[in-house]
This record gives structure tokens, C-alpha cells and sequence, in this order.
């Protein structure tokens, strides 16, 4: 994610109003400067799509303050000695937001590089399972987190993506977050079980997507996702069918 987020969090239709409180899931609480389009329908893709315009809505009213740019900087002081791909670019303040905004229960994050948007989804969730493959970044990760107080909040797994989802629950998760190089269609099936049905997907990397952009056009299927695309690089899906 980046700061080409900030662009298309403005291309928004007006005319909102408040959301239903009997209709949307009991883990979605909605703040009185919270708003969004009509109700929370599962079965209604308009609804859905309604829930992404919300988090881009709440989006430009935050602060772009960021409370952990300590681990941003050790992050990229660590990037340039150890040439690897923990890229950190605005992707921690901007998923930071979206937690605020849906104050998940439970968050799912493939990609933890060395914890600094996991810092962030575990200072507005009750609990974060994150997934790195590096171990040299395992080892930064739980570092940073432990000092950020989040270490019995965010979990650090080790291991291949699709090993370690195996070993998570199907749709516990209400938020997660793709941070590895482009998710090819294993990665997003199993993704979409992992999350409940309305559960919301950030995907980044996109644009390395080298397999004639599968990712985005299975991202863009009706009957799994509804989806909106911020940039070449990112998009915002909500969970239509988790079995589909």
C-alpha cells in the first residue's frame, strides 16, 4: 500500500447515511462519526461494496500520525543491510485505520516482515495472527512487538503461507491483510475461507502479478468478492462467499 491510497480514498459517491445497527454483524460496531451506505446485507453485493466506501470514508478522517515509526525505521535500516523485500512504505498507518474503523476480533496478516503493520492491526484488535517465512524477520518481528506491549495480541507464525493456514481457523477472521509478493489463486481461496462471510481483504502487490493477472480478476469475481481497486497495487474486497 501506498501513498496513491490517499488519491483514490477521495473518489467516493456522497448522499451516506447512518447503517443499521440490527443488520450488521455484532463485531462491526459503528461510531457516530462512522457512516456508511444503507444496511449490512450479506446477500446484496451493493452492500457490500457500500463497506468498502465506508472504510475509505473513515479513512481521510484520520490522523496520519504514526505511533510506531521507530519500527518503520529499524525496518528499513534492516531492508538496506540485509537486502530483502520488507518494504515499508504507508501500509502501517493506512491498515492501522481500517482497524480502528471495523475494530475486528480477530485479524489474519500474510507478510509480517518485521511487525510494523502488525503493530498497528494489534493496537485496535483483540487478537492478530501474522505469517513470515523469514526467520531473521520472525525473530525482528516478535522483537518489535514485544516492545509495543503486543506480544500476547499478535502472534507471529513462522512458515510458508499456505502451511500455516492450514493450521488457522475457517472464517474466524473479520480483517486480513495480503503484504507477500502477489497472492496467486491458492493463496486467495484460502484466504476467503479464512474469513467470515462479510470479512473484509486488503491485497497488495497487485501490480507484480505476472501470471496475466489472475489475482485481480479472481478479486473481481462477483460471486466471491466485491471489490474495489484503490491502485495498480491494491484493492479492497469484502467476502460475498466463502465457499464459492
Amino acid at each position: 500500500i501506498n501513498a496513491e491510497y490517499g488519491e483514490f480514498g477521495n473518489r467516493r459517491n456522497g448522499g451516506l447515511c447512518e447503517q443499521s445497527p440490527a443488520l450488521r454483524p455484532a463485531w462491526f460496531p459503528i461510531r457516530p462519526k462512522v457512516r456508511a451506505h444503507g444496511v449490512w446485507l450479506l446477500s446484496n453485493r451493493r452492500q457490500h461494496m457500500d463497506i468498502v466506501d465506508q472504510i475509505l470514508t473513515d479513512l481521510d478522517t484520520r490522523s496520519s500520525e504514526d505511533r510506531f515509526a521507530e519500527v518503520q525505521q529499524r525496518t528499513r535500516q534492516h531492508r538496506r543491510s540485509h537486502g530483502c523485500w520488507a518494504y515499508t512504505e504507508d501500509d502501517g498507518t493506512i491498515m492501522g485505520s481500517i482497524a480502528r474503523t471495523l475494530q475486528p476480533e480477530r485479524v489474519l496478516e500474510l507478510g509480517s516482515a518485521c511487525g510494523y503493520t502488525a503493530c498497528h492491526l494489534g493496537a485496535s484488535s483483540k487478537q492478530v495472527d501474522t505469517v513470515e517465512g523469514d526467520p531473521e524477520h520472525v525473530k525482528l518481528a516478535r522483537e518489535n512487538l514485544a516492545r509495543a506491549g503486543l506480544a500476547d495480541v499478535v502472534t507471529v507464525h513462522e512458515g510458508d503461507f499456505e502451511h500455516v493456514l492450514c493450521q488457522l481457523p475457517d472464517r474466524g477472521y473479520d480483517l486480513a491483510f495480503f503484504d507477500g509478493y502477489t497472492p496467486d489463486l491458492a493463496i486467495l481461496k484460502g484466504l476467503r475461507a479464512k474469513l467470515r462471510e462479510g470479512g473484509v481483504l486488503i491485497t497488495s502487490n497487485l501490480s507484480l502479478d505476472h501470471a496475466e493477472g489472475e489475482a485481480r480478476r479472481d478479486l473481481e469475481d462477483p460471486t466471491k468478492w466485491a471489490t474495489r481497486s484503490l491502485t495498480t497495487d491494491v484493492a479492497v474486497s469484502v467476502v460475498v462467499n466463502s465457499v464459492a
